[in-house]
Order: C-alpha cells, then structure tokens, then sequence
C-alpha cells in the first residue's frame, strides 16, 4: 500500500450555531486582510499539564471593529468554552489568553466557534490541537511536539452570511447607461484605428476576414496577436449578449456610435502612462479604450469585457467560458471614466504558459511578462561547447581542483564565476540577450542547486565580503559581485535592463556585505520544501515563514526591481492544494514590502489546482480585488445547479490546508489526510447528481473536476511503485503491484486522451510532461518477479 494512503488521526468538528438580531456591512472590516487572527499555545506556567492558549487580533483598517469571539467547551481536550470581547481601534491589537487540560492520550481535534463584528457573524474560528510526538518522531518538515498538547493552527474564513453582506455593499447603484447592441441591432461599430493599412476594409469585407487579414500581416507587432484575439472575443461576446454582429473599421466620424480603441503616446491629460498595461475606459454614449500601448489596448477590451459586460473565463477553453446572455438580450454599459492600472510591473500569466489566451483573458499576463527568467548557467558554460578535459578552470572545482560535476537531469555543473574567461563568455551572451529591443531582463542565475566553486580564488572574495563558511553554500555575496562584474562589461545600451537571480538555493540568504547594483534584480522563491505552505508567509505562529518573511523584507529594501515565486500548481502533486487563504494574503504582503513583479509557477493542473490560478490571475491584476466575492461568483456561474456541493468541495480543500500541522512539504500530509479524500468525494458525488439532465456544460465541469480529483488518488496510489522509495519493502508483492501499475496506466493514457482530443473543447487537465508513464518500471518489476521466480518464469 502506498504510504500516501495511510489514514490520518481522528478528526472531530465541535459546531456551534450563533444567531444575529441584525446585519450591516458597514460593520464588517472594508478588506478581509484588515483583520488578522493569529493562536499559538504553551504549557500553563503554573502547572505544565494545562495549555495556555493565546489569540492575538489585529486591526490593520481604518474602521474600528467591535469584536467578539468565542469557543464551545470540548470534553475531548478538557476545555470549557471561553468568550472574549474587544473595542479594536485601527492599528490596535488584543490577546484573548484561555487555558484547556488536554487528556494524556490526545492525538488530534478540531474545533470551531465564531468571531463577531457588532451583531454580524463575520468569521469561522477553527482551531487545530494536536497531542505530543512519539520519541521514534523523525519527520524534519514539521517540529516536534513535546508540549502536552499544541494549537498547530488556526483558519478565521469569512461566514456566508458576511459575503452575502458584501456581495450586497458592492452592487452598484442605477446610472444612465449606454445601450451598445439589443435584440440583435446595434448602430455601434467597433473602431481599431491602429488596424494595420494593409488590412482590407472593402466593401462587403466580413469581421472574420478583417481578423484573419490582421493575423496574417507580417511582421506583427509585440502583443498585436493578443489584441487580434480580444477584438475577436468583443465582436463574438456581443453577439452572444445581444444577437447583433458590430462591423469592425479603422476609422469614422467622432460623432457616430462606436467603440473606438486608440493608441495615445500620452493620457488625455499630457500625463505619461503610469504603465506599459494601463488603460483609460470611457463610456459616455461612446465608448473609448485608450491605451499607450496595444498591450493596454488588449487589457482595456477584456477590461470591459469582465468588469462591465459580464462575460467570464473562469478555466480555459470553451468550457471555462461563461459569457451571461441578459434576459432582455440587450448589452447596457453604464457611464464611467476610469483610468486602470495592473498592480505588478510584470506578471508572466497563470497558465506556465499552456492557456496563453486564458491568460489574456483574466489580465494575469502582464508587461507580457518579460520579467521572467530562471536557472542559466548551462546555456553559458556547458561540456558540448567547453569540453572538460579541454577547460576544467571554467567549471566549479574542489579544493583538490577537481571539477564539481553535477550533470543530471534537471540540472548541471555550475561554473567558476571569478574565471575571466567564463566572465567575458557570459558578459557576450548576456549582451546578445539584451540586445533584442523587447527584452528587458536576462538571467545570471545558476543551474538548480549545483555546487558552487571551491577555488582559491572563489574562497578569498568570499572572505573579502565576510562570509566564512567554505563549502560555497553562502553564495549571495560573491553573486551580487559576479553581477556588477557582468554588468559593467555591458555595452552601454543595455545598461538600462536587468539582471536576474533568483533568491533561492544558496543565493537564498541576505548577502554579509555585497551591495546590488541598481540593476540587479532578484526573484524570492517561496519554496515548499523550505517553508511553509499551510499559512501566509508573514503568519507569526509559521517558524519557517518568519524566515521567509524576513528574507522578503530584507531584500525588499535592497532591490529596486523584486519579483515573486511561487507554487500555485504544484509541479509533483496532483492532490488538493489549497492555498487560496495563502496567496489572497501573501500577494498584497509582497507589494506592500517593496514587491514589483511575479513569475508564478502555475503548473496547469486546471482539473485539482484550477480554482488556485484564476484566483491568482485575478489579483495579478487587481491586488485589491475581493477574493471572497471572486469564489462566490465562480461557485454560483459556473456550477450552476451543482453550486452548493461543489463550494463545499473547494472551501473544504482550503480549511484542510490551513489546518495542517506547520512545516514543510505540506503536500506530503495533505496526501495521507484520508477524512479530507472522502469528504472531497461526497461532495463531488452530491454534485454529479445535482447536475444530472442539466445543460451539458454543468455537467461536463463536474467531470472534469472528477478526473482531477481521480487524476491526483491514482497517481498517489502508484507513487511508491512509480518513484521507487530506497526503504521500499524488500517483501513487496511483485504480481499486485505489476497490476496496479498496468491498472493505472490504462486509466491515465485513456484518461489524458480523453481530454488531448478535443482541446479546444476541455481545459488541460494537466499538462503533458505529467502524463505518467510507469511502463519501465513495470518492466522491471517484471524482471525482478522473474529472477525470484525462475522456475515459474519458464512455465
């Protein structure tokens, strides 16, 4: 049996139901991240076999909050029920400090009470407590409990009741409106006045010709491919609206009705852009989208798309697609004037570039993501155009002098960053790189955890920079000058762009003494198997993300230009992966502590992790976007009669998550969580039925998200068999084993067919270098069960 699927400790929910005399929004924090709940616990100081629990609040907004919180009693854990009250004032905090005497055979419970803003249920409180370790404990991704018993986490969700309130606070109040198209007429043209000249616009020329044209115009200019597609996207949105097909054109009398995009070098005002993506929208009986760019021309069309027509990509393709066709068949847009701005100088999308139109859709590819870049040094230095045996100075080496060869799969031999040969070879390329005029950034970061040089001459700038540990694991010094090395062999027109390492492996920490250059850039990497995936990265009560949260910080202050990285799709788990209630909190922390840019690895598992990355593709380009209101909007379009079940289903993956024991590697006891799993599938089992004789898309998206769910059981059921384990039983039934693996890989080639052959149709259920193929491994299985069995093989 596979280790993922052992079951997890017992679980029990203690509900209490609170009942409100009245309800107002104004009473509630204006943004979810304006309040914040952090528990931690410690052995009473009077007598050790009691735990004193500690809550700390937070008022971060501007609108003092009148608070009150409270827990039920728990036999279980020998607690009985505390309440607490509190005026929070803006900027204020108060701890509510209660104590439990924990049973001695504690293992594991949840439990859950409310928190009220005035008379509004406004939060879910869940508090996880876990018993102490065995002293055979070793799992170094978690800490050791030794304590009687511990709080290993809290989760503070809002209520229904206060979205509804939200959802309520935020629709917006009647104004004059401009009829574009109803009831299949419209007198609007839509006006692309930098269509190319060589687009023909003749007589009779239909809008799929005038489009087809534009694509085929060579060369096209940067992002125009993307603007051809949301030109395409308004036409075919408007006639699914309203019935009536807008002629596209160039240009035409400023008085007639149109939709006009226009170029302008400068806003209205003679102000410059304040970036490459902004856009101005006006509606006004006319509609203008202007935009210094056609980058911002493109987010200006789909801005009006979302924000003002309705029309949603929730997942990619067609059936990530709900475009809402009002009753009265009539596309209305009421008046505005706004100037939008994306929140990130440069975002590189949610897709990891598998559903680059979905990308453009949801505005999450930002600057086109130019920002970008990752391990680097093999495409310098490597063995096929600098042999070994021909340049081993080129390449990190021991003290001995040796070469520190390192060439695997996923990675390679770094090289020597003080050899100056390997400087000029480095400094011509990343000259080449720069030259191109789209490009603003090119890495320097080094092969993905390969050992750094240990020579004599690597070792003293160490030394100069005060850095003494010589096993090359503090790098970041001595990368920072192999930096400013490059740049300034640069050639002067490139000496405005960047250079980037990620802040990541042994460049992780902050440097002794280097300083960046001001064109340096760096790229922190929230990894998780260093830090921790269960809360937001600047959760006090999380002792790796204290780290990770002073890491930020401190090269926040250093860096003009500081990118993040994250895990959104995970790259070698296919389970549930929630971290919604993560990144809704770390993406707004990132910016606010000098964070100006993204490169999220968004591994397109749409089928488990989906809802992950279009809620990272919204606040990509909307920071202050409401994430609560995002989901609630997504539940109900997009699952229509299935929406109740498949809330639960996703809210449920998101509290596990939270309420998983801190650490590392949260992935690893998500997997074994077996409660989680079989709640997971009742929900979906509730929604299948829900959606049975329902519109076809309803219930093609329920089985999409069932194979995920499936996708994700059966790969954890094949892991220890797929990715052999060294401690792997020696007694392993060979015959059971070689058919679960057989078994499994008819599901999984039929399963990603199912999808592959009609991909216009389907999201990617994940993406191809994940489809699995355990054929060898079952070969030799096959061959070991043969040595055993001699004999039998024979027969």
């Amino acid at each position: 049996m596979s280790r993922y699927l052992i079951s997890g400790g017992l679980l029990v929910i203690l509900a209490v139901g609170f009942a409100a005399d009245q309800a107002g929004a104004t009473e509630l924090p204006l943004a979810y991240r304006d309040f914040k709940i952090y528990v931690s616990s410690q052995p009473a100081a009077t007598d050790a076999s009691k735990i004193q629990v500690e809550a700390r609040m937070y008022n971060e907004g501007t609108r003092p909050l009148k608070l009150l919180a409270e827990l039920p009693a728990s036999a279980q854990i020998g607690f009985t029920g505390s309440k607490f009250q509190a005026n929070l004032q803006p900027g204020g905090q108060a701890t509510w400090t209660f104590v439990f005497h924990p049973p001695g055979d504690l293992q594991r419970q949840v439990l859950k009470g409310s928190i009220w803003f005035e008379t509004v249920r406004a939060r879910d409180l869940w508090l996880a407590i876990r018993g102490p370790d065995p002293d055979d404990f070793s799992d170094r991704s978690v800490e050791r409990i030794t304590d009687r018993a511990q709080v290993v986490a809290s989760y503070a969700p809002r209520t229904r009741e206060a979205i509804q309130l939200l959802q309520q606070r935020r629709k917006n109040p009647r104004t004059p409106a401009t009829v574009i198209a109803s009831q299949g007429k419209s007198v609007y043209r839509i006006l692309v006045e930098p269509l190319p000249a060589a687009v023909d616009l003749g007589p009779g020329s239909s809008n799929d010709a005038i489009l087809e044209a534009w694509r085929k115009v060579e060369p096209l200019q940067a992002g125009e491919s993307a603007l051809i597609q949301a030109v395409s996207d308004l036409v075919r949105c408007i006639t699914i609206q309203s019935g009536a097909v807008l002629p596209i054109g160039r240009e035409g009398d400023t008085e007639r009705s149109a939709i006009r995009l226009r170029l302008s070098s400068k806003q209205s005002s003679g102000q410059d852009w304040p970036h490459t993506d902004a856009y101005r929208l006006r509606v006004d009986g006319n509609v203008m989208i202007e935009s210094g760019s056609l980058d911002g021309l493109c987010q200006g069309v789909y801005g009006l798309l979302t924000d003002h027509m309705d029309c949603r990509w929730f997942l990619p393709r067609h059936l990530g697609e709900e475009i809402t066709v009002p009753a009265n068949r009539t596309v209305a847009l009421t008046h505005s004037d706004n100037l939008r701005t994306p929140s990130f100088f440069s975002s590189r999308g949610m897709s990891w570039g598998q559903a680059p139109i979905w990308d453009h859709r949801n505005r999450s590819t930002i600057n086109r993501g130019r920002m970008s870049y990752g391990h680097s040094w093999f495409g310098y230095v490597n063995p096929g155009k600098f042999p070994y045996d021909k340049f081993p100075d080129y390449y990190a080496r021991n003290r001995d002098g040796s070469i520190r060869k390192f060439d695997k799969d996923w990675t390679h031999t770094n090289f020597c960053t003080t050899n100056p040969d390997v400087l000029d070879i480095v400094a011509k390329k990343a000259n080449q790189a720069l030259n191109n005029p789209d490009a603003i950034v090119t890495s320097l970061d080094p092969n993905d955890v390969a050992p750094m040089c240990l020579c004599e001459t690597c070792l003293a700038l160490d030394k100069s920079f005060g850095v003494t540990s010589e096993d090359g694991k503090k790098a970041t010094d001595r990368l920072l000058h192999f930096s400013k090395q490059i740049y300034d062999r640069l050639d002067e027109k490139n000496k405005n762009k960047y250079l980037g390492i990620l802040i990541y492996g042994y460049q992780k920490e902050l440097p002794v003494s280097a300083k960046p250059h001001p064109y340096h850039t760096g790229l922190i990497c929230d990894e998780p198997w260093s830090f921790d995936h269960t809360r937001p990265f600047n959760d006090p009560t999380s002792p790796r993300n204290k780290r990770f949260y002073r890491l930020l910080k401190g090269w926040g202050a250093l860096l003009t230009q500081l990118g993040f990285y994250d895990y959104y799709g995970h790259y070698a788990y296919w389970g549930p992966w929630g971290i919604i209630h993560k990144l809704r909190e770390d993406l707004p922390a990132f910016r606010d502590l000098g964070g100006t840019y993204v490169m999220i690895e968004s591994q397109p598992n749409f089928a488990i992790h989906g809802l992950n990355l279009y809620i990272a593709s919204q606040l990509a380009w909307n920071i202050d976007a409401d994430v609560d209101l995002l989901l609630e909007e997504l539940f109900t379009k997009f699952y229509g009669p299935a929406a109740g079940p498949m809330r639960n289903y996703w809210l449920a993956i998101e509290r596990h998550q939270a309420l998983t024991r801190s650490g590392a590697n949260v992935q690893d006891r998500m997997a074994i969580n077996e409660p989680m799993w079989s709640q997971l599938e009742a929900y979906l089992t509730e929604a299948e039925a829900l959606v049975a004789g329902a519109e076809q898309r309803f219930t093609d998206r329920i089985t999409f998200h069932r194979d995920g769910f499936q996708w994700g059981r059966n790969r954890l059921l094949i892991q220890d068999l797929y990715y052999p384990q060294p401690d792997r039983p020696s007694n392993l039934d060979l015959s059971s084993s070689i058919k679960l693996l057989e078994e499994n890989q008819v599901w999984f080639d039929q399963t990603y067919e199912k999808y592959a052959s009609a991909a216009d149709y389907w999201p990617p259920l994940t993406a191809i270098y994940f489809r699995p193929n355990v054929r060898e491994q079952v070969e030799k299985l096959k061959k070991q069960q043969a040595e055993q069995s001699p004999d039998d093989s024979q027969e």
